[in-house]
């Protein structure tokens, strides 16, 4: 009669371990949504920044040049954690992705073939992207940090 007691309890303490360690799995999870949106989107390789508050995550992926493709593609797009849901999405040929601040990605592309010739001063090719008022602006419009 005592091995049966003693093995139901042993069976309801492994039931309670497994029981909270798979919940505590799924808290976990629940947190990452956004790892898993890109692997889905991109892939392994996947580059995770959180912005300065935490509450916006930038993902990126670049991927490797090729002789087919000489200019390293760049994917990205920023999560919103706490309405779980993604803000926005790009990509672009050659350049990079970053915070600008609290609430703002920088994106800067990197130009092709730049001629000689030309007196004038290029632009910078590139946005602003604004979390708060979703819109893009020229880099030349305003200061990056």
């Amino acid at each position: 009669m005592r091995i049966f007691k003693y093995i139901a309890a042993i069976f309801s303490i492994a039931t309670l371990i497994s029981c909270s360690t798979r919940d505590m799995k799924k808290m976990e999870l629940q947190g990452e949504e956004y790892k898993s949106i890109a692997f889905q989107k991109y892939g392994q390789g996947v580059d995770f920044t959180r912005n300065a508050s935490g509450t916006a995550m930038l993902c990126v992926k670049k991927s490797k040049p090729t002789q087919l493709q000489p200019q390293q593609q760049i994917a990205f797009f920023v999560y919103d954690m706490k309405a779980k849901d993604m803000l926005f999405e790009d990509s672009i040929p050659n350049g990079s992705v970053s915070w600008n601040d609290e609430f703002s990605i920088v994106v800067s592309i990197v130009p092709g073939t730049v001629r000689d010739d030309d007196k004038t001063p290029a632009p910078r090719p590139g946005y602003i992207y604004d979390l708060r008022s979703r819109k893009t602006r020229d880099l030349e419009s305003v200061n990056v940090r």
